[in-house]
């Protein structure tokens, strides 16, 4: 690589990276691959929201150097549209800012715009947000952008306004083939180009136990929250419960509902945007009223669990169980195949390229509770299975979402837009 790469990641603002706490799918994966590419020699720096009002500073954690740029702007900004919607609406909440408007974190963007000009970055990589693409073009447009998409947004949004946004953007990421086919087929002649790159692991961090007491603990991580489809699961596992004894379902995740505007409220798929009922009450308090006793006192709820302590989490599980209605990826499903654990996930959005059908675990309908239900059984009635499943996924993390593979395919993605060079398929899953 001619060029030497001068990374900026920018925070997306709905997790934190305060080392070594890690917390939110994007910053994890973010952390995980500065990390990584820190060990390739490139300048790396996060961007995140701090603590102060007006003061920035700068944490050096190994050879990354982490930004917290202060809040004050983003609090002015936000007063001021408050109160100039304020006069055209009737409530506070109708006054919110949309999510996708360029006024939307507009504080944290522009200075994260400003302070990536000074610190020299030639890539600026940014997850979600489409709208920062014209804003960092204007302030810093020597940098290449990157938009890293997560999720289904692109295709969901107002296709004009989206199109717009593509020509600041020198490379669309997404997360699996599942949004990067349907973004390029909403925008086949947008020109700018578009690849896949999985999300990662360590499978070390992940390893499985050396040994481990027979059990029938069946594990959800995630978000408690509608689309993750936790009401389908605890359906699920009242079948379960009924011919295993020994099974218990354990949830692991925080209880706070994603706004319905970013998913449930979006979404074209049916069975998705029926979950709008959910948000009239507390999800999971609907979702275990009810139960008999035999039942509920076998589903046991954690809250949220460091990201630091989940692997021991996973060793103790028999099997993962991932019932999302929506999913652009589904981090728990690779580490848990990273643990050596199988794994019963709906086959919608891009759990299919994670999941080897009866190989590593096997995929579901979505809303199919007795086929789920029976896939478990399957799974915690026979230690052959556990066995030669856990060992497939975790083989397959190996070769396909460990870190190592993922920055290998970063690297190309970032000297391709440096170079204006085409960018290769690579076996991490980067799809030109």
């Amino acid at each position: 690589m001619k060029k030497q790469l001068r990374i900026g990641f920018i925070s997306q603002g709905m997790g934190t990276i305060r080392p070594p706490s890690v917390r939110g799918s994007v910053a994890i994966w973010t952390f995980g691959v500065a990390q990584q590419l820190s060990k390739h020699g490139v300048d790396i720096i996060l961007y995140e929201h701090g603590d102060s009002l007006w003061r920035s500073r700068t944490l050096h954690h190994e050879k990354i150097r982490i930004t917290y740029l202060p809040t004050g702007v983003n609090r002015i900004i936000r007063k001021l549209i408050r109160r100039l919607t304020m006069k055209n609406t009737k409530n506070r909440q109708s006054s919110r800012v949309a999510f996708d408007s360029p006024l939307h974190n507009l504080g944290f963007m522009v200075l994260a715009a400003l302070r990536t000009r000074r610190d020299r970055r030639n890539v600026v990589h940014v997850p979600n947000f489409s709208q920062a693409a014209p804003l960092f073009r204007s302030l810093h447009p020597r940098a290449s952008f990157i938009l890293h998409m997560h999720c289904e947004w692109l295709t969901e949004l107002d296709p004009r306004i989206i199109r717009k946004r593509l020509g600041a953007v020198s490379a669309v990421i997404s997360c699996s083939r599942y949004i990067t086919g349907k973004t390029t087929a909403r925008f086949p002649h947008a020109g700018t180009p578009m690849m896949t790159v999985y999300n990662g692991v360590d499978p070390e961090r992940f390893k499985p136990a050396v040994s481990k007491p027979p059990s029938k603990r069946i594990l959800f991580v995630g978000r408690i929250s509608p689309e993750k489809g936790v009401h389908d699961l605890v359906n699920s596992f009242r079948r379960v419960a009924g011919q295993e004894p020994g099974a218990s379902l354990e949830l692991i995740g925080g209880r706070k509902n994603l706004p319905p505007e970013f998913i449930v409220g979006l979404s074209k798929d049916r069975r998705v945007s029926m979950l709008d009922r959910f948000y009239t009450h507390d999800y999971l308090d609907s979702v275990l009223h009810g139960l008999p006793d035999s039942v509920s006192e076998r589903i046991n709820v954690h809250g949220t669990i460091k990201h630091d302590r989940l692997p021991q989490w996973y060793r103790s599980a028999t099997v993962l169980a991932m019932p999302s209605l929506s999913e652009a990826f589904g981090i728990p499903v690779i580490e848990a195949m990273a643990a050596g654990i199988p794994v019963v996930a709906n086959r919608v959005g891009g759990l299919p390229e994670l999941v080897v059908e009866g190989k590593t675990g096997y995929l579901i309908e979505p809303g199919d509770t007795d086929s789920f239900a029976e896939a478990l059984l399957r799974i915690l009635g026979s230690e052959t299975l556990q066995k030669s499943m856990g060992a497939r996924g975790r083989e397959r993390v190996k070769q396909t979402f460990s870190w190592n593979v993922v920055t290998d395919s970063l690297l190309q993605v970032y000297s391709g837009v440096l170079t204006k060079a085409p960018i290769e398929p690579s076996a991490g899953g980067v799809v030109p």
